[in-house]
């Protein structure tokens, strides 16, 4: 701290005396609370000490006029808050019905219009200016801003924006003696004063206060320039050069200084973590204190105890998605002591279910009541939520107090995030959150009264709109905006994004007042020189308050790439190999942890299973043949991931309706005989015969699924069901003769030390007396995944193997692809002619086989397969997906952590990677 101590040493001697500080923003006053508050530990060595009369700008000027208020005995309008002000203009924009408009957006524009024409004084020639009439924003605007002032005018209500004109007005009375203002006032971080700012602090100057600028000692700062090829490697070896800076001073003050901080937060925030996460190693029990702090504040809705209360709201009259019910039920924040192990049956109930959304009656009806009664016990903390939620008033018009105090009684009734519960982060959060139903109490001023759909808009809203970020301690690393770092002292200062398009900013005046009168009173955001001269002075803060300065940026050798920012272009590049640099200190974070002993034992088998615990048929040998580990979890823990929810029907409910509705019309209306076929086809009555069983099967399955299925779904698949058997028959018309000898008939084959069950959709004694076994498909097959080692289509492999081992002669293995116009037999066959589109020898197909007839490939598929099973029952379960396309859509790679293994983290999100071998 002694870079502090000197830096501040004037305004901490004017703080000790009792005097008031005057910031500009609350960074600024957080942080000289801070270095006060660590001064008197110092000095005193007690943890008591006197507040530091330390206010922001806002602060100071809402202090002075409650007081002026108080003190005349006026009978004073009431004061709205930000958060109502944004209200009443979004109700006004709304009442426009502008479809154009994003109305939130808007209106948060408009009210800084409103601010910076209070702040300029420029509102008394609103009316009268004829530039206003030059553009639609314009045009809107002065209208809403005259109906908000004519509310609350009549209202007797004041807006916040008003509040600067109201304190100069008093300052101008004679009501100005009754205010009680400090003879010495320090003011701090104003580099640019608006004209009102400058008027109110003339009026105290001559009322005789006297206003003094903090002007900390300054030092004269190193500086260095980087250049990177891209933002990513930039800010990488900004996370790595503050470990090593942290690594050297563990005490330095060092900021992170980053112009577009919203932007670039997350990334920012993944390198520091993956940087300092080697304090993690040390042992399980040691927790460290994150050595940074990334200022930059959140929506509150976006903290987890806020967005569960949300999601109990939703639910209560409404609906939720089924992943937010799945995380609703594992909440901290409600009243179970259960862990996620105890949780599985409730979360696979949620998952067999398939809705994509769920209202409370789902959750009663289709979830809790189908869960075992012994378990559904330990679930009584969802029925004591559904209850309470069921004591909601919600039919009613209230006001906005009387809502929230609903709200409380829910909170109270499923005793929600109890204190004795939370860490600190939460325990702040739940304290904002209380902050904010208080405002929303005091919107009885503003709204008569809402109903509960409204009353819920509302309060996201304003979730929403405040911002907020738990406060953590102090931080030896700051990460924060350029705006934040103004006029504050630190050790070393990085700053990242430093180009030619950032800094100084690019103008964007408010759409919503004239171009031109903004530009000539130079107002923010409207004039390049405003920006120049902003952007100077912030360079000279950071060069004054600390002791080295590393500037970087992207030097995009492209014509429209970023450049280096004027600002800093004249200093000398650094000398230093930025890459080298990086894979250096990348090197050293990689290789942290090998002083610990460790023992690393490769390791692909579990036990051996006993054969008579297999259960699976061709989906266990698939998953053998794809990846030893995916068949380990899928079919020895019998874990896989549920379907995915669904509100209309999938492609797989699609194939087995098909599947279904070509067994019972070969069985029912076709006799199973080609001949049969034929005749049916040339006489009238099969189309509506075929539309009848459609129809029956639709209603079937959609009784069968809590009939979550609309009429006119249903109505559109029986139609397209119909064009597509009718198709898929008239092309089987032109086969030679055949029967359908079985259908979904049962087999059981011996494959190693296993006898398995399969069932074959299909197979066809031909003309000679041979078979072809058929199965059908409604998707993109090829015959060339049954081939080659570990054949990852094992299926159809398998039944050959099945009617060979039941002394049944098979010339024909096929997929029946029926789509369409895409109607056609896939596969092998011993004789041309016998299934349209199938050759008949191996040696046109480039298959992976030496075999020249199905005769000769049986027992290399028998071998296969054994192959396989054998190596299951052994226990082998290495992760060793088979090609690049096997971890597409597998649902375990969280579980194998396939990304590690071979350094691809786009595995941990994508669903279509490649993993090569």
């Amino acid at each position: 701290m002694d870079i502090c101590s000197n830096l501040w040493k004037d305004t901490l001697h004017h703080l000790q005396q009792g005097l008031p500080l005057v910031t500009a923003s609350k960074r600024q006053a957080d942080f000289l609370h801070q270095v006060y508050r660590e001064q008197q530990s110092i000095l005193y060595k007690s943890k008591v000490w006197k507040r530091a009369n330390i206010f922001t700008w806002t602060e100071w000027v809402d202090n002075q006029l409650e007081s002026l208020l108080m003190h005349s005995g006026n009978t004073a309008p009431a004061r709205l808050s930000k958060a109502h002000c944004l209200y009443l203009w979004q109700q006004i924009i709304e009442s426009d019905d502008d479809p154009l408009l994003n109305v939130p957006l808007a209106a948060r524009k408009a009210y800084r219009a409103a601010e910076i024409l209070n702040e300029w004084q420029q509102t008394a020639s609103l009316d009268d200016d004829v530039e206003y009439n030059d553009r639609m924003e314009t045009i809107q605007f002065r209208r809403w801003y005259q109906q908000i002032h004519d509310y609350c005018e009549s209202s007797n209500l004041v807006p916040p924006y008003r509040s600067q004109g109201n304190l100069l007005a008093l300052l101008k009375s004679s009501e100005s003696n009754q205010l009680v203002i400090a003879e010495t006032i320090m003011l701090h971080g104003f580099q640019q004063l608006t004209p009102i700012q400058e008027a109110i602090f003339s009026q105290l100057e001559h009322r005789g206060i006297k206003l003094i600028q903090s002007h900390p000692g300054s030092i004269s700062a190193t500086e260095t320039r980087l250049e990177f090829k891209d933002i990513n490697t930039e800010l990488k070896h900004c996370a790595l050069w503050a470990k090593q800076q942290y690594d050297k001073d563990p005490t330095a003050r060092l900021a992170i200084i980053v112009p577009e901080l919203e932007q670039h937060r997350e990334n920012l925030r993944r390198y520091f973590s993956k940087v300092f996460q080697r304090d993690y190693w040390l042992s399980a029990a040691h927790v460290p204190t994150r050595p940074f702090d990334i200022s930059l504040a959140q929506p509150l809705a976006s903290y987890p105890l806020v967005n569960d209360l949300l999601l109990v709201l939703q639910l209560a009259r409404g609906q939720i998605k089924y992943f937010e019910l799945i995380h609703l039920v594992q909440s901290t924040y409600l009243s179970h002591e259960l862990n996620n192990t105890r949780l599985v049956p409730l979360i696979l109930q949620i998952k067999v279910c398939r809705r994509e959304e769920f209202k409370r009656s789902h959750l009663e009806r289709e979830v809790l009541d189908q869960i075992n009664p012994d378990h559904r016990e330990q679930l009584a903390f969802l029925d004591d939520m559904i209850q309470s939620q069921d004591a909601l008033n919600t039919t009613d018009r209230l006001k906005p107090s009387g809502w929230v105090e609903q709200l409380l009684q829910l909170m109270r009734s499923i005793d929600f995030a109890p204190e004795s519960k939370l860490d600190s982060d939460d325990y702040q959060t739940k304290a904002a959150l209380f902050k904010v139903l208080e405002v929303i109490s005091t919107f009885d001023v503003v709204i008569d009264s809402l109903n509960w759909f409204d009353w819920l808009t509302l309060l996201k809203q304003q979730l929403n709109q405040r911002l907020f970020q738990p406060q953590t301690g102090h931080c030896p690393i700051q990460i924060m905006g350029i705006f934040e770092a103004s006029s504050l002292s630190f050790d070393k200062v990085r700053m990242v994004s430093v180009d030619n398009s950032l800094w100084p900013a690019k103008t964007s005046p408010n759409p919503f007042l004239p171009y031109r009168m903004q530009k000539l009173l130079n107002m923010p955001n409207a004039n390049p020189e405003r920006e120049l001269e902003l952007c100077l002075t912030q360079y000279q803060s950071l060069k004054n308050h600390s002791r080295q300065i590393v500037f970087s940026h992207v030097n995009d050798t492209l014509e429209e790439g970023h450049k280096v920012s004027p600002i800093i272009e004249s200093l000398p590049l650094s000398s230093t190999d930025i890459t080298s640099s990086v894979e250096s200190l990348q090197q050293d974070i990689q290789h942290i942890g090998q002083d610990l002993t460790r023992e690393r034992i490769e390791d692909d088998y579990a036990t051996r299973i006993d054969s008579n615990d297999i259960k699976g048929g061709s989906s266990l040998l698939k998953d053998m043949a794809m990846c030893p580990f995916r068949a380990f979890v899928h079919h020895r823990l019998r874990t896989r991931e549920p379907d995915a929810p669904k509100n209309d029907l999938d492609a797989m409910d699609k194939g087995n309706i098909l599947h279904h509705l070509l067994e019972t019309i070969w069985r029912d209306l076709l006799d199973n005989s080609s001949e049969v076929l034929i005749q049916k086809l040339s006489s009238a009555g099969l189309e509506q015969q075929i539309r009848n069983l459609v129809t029956d099967e639709l209603l079937d399955f959609n009784l069968q699924n809590g009939k979550r299925y609309s009429t006119q779904s249903l109505s559109l698949e029986c139609k397209r069901l119909v064009r597509l058997i009718m198709a898929w028959l008239e092309f089987e018309s032109n086969r030679p003769p055949f029967t359908v000898v079985e259908r979904e008939r049962r087999h059981q084959y011996p494959i190693g030390e296993q006898s398995i069950n399969v069932f074959i959709d299909r197979i066809d004694r031909l003309e000679d007396g041979t078979h072809a076994v058929i199965d059908y498909k409604t998707g993109i097959v090829q015959a060339k995944e049954w081939f080659g080692e570990r054949p990852t289509e094992p299926q159809m492999p398998l039944y050959a193997c099945v009617l060979d081992n039941e002394n049944k002669d098979v010339s024909a293995v096929a997929y029946a692809q029926v789509r369409f116009q895409e109607y056609k037999y896939t596969g092998i066959s011993d004789k041309a002619g016998e299934l349209q589109g199938i050759r008949s020898s191996f040696e046109k197909h480039k298959y992976e086989s030496e075999a020249t007839t199905i005769a000769d490939q049986i027992p290399i598929w028998r071998d296969e397969l054994n192959s396989l099973m054998q190596q299951y029952i052994d226990g082998y379960a290495a992760i060793d997906p088979k090609g690049d396309t096997t971890c597409n859509y597998c649902d375990l790679k969280g579980i194998c952590r396939i990304a590690e293994i071979y350094e691809r983290p786009e595995l941990e999100t994508s669903s279509k990677v490649k993993v090569h071998d």
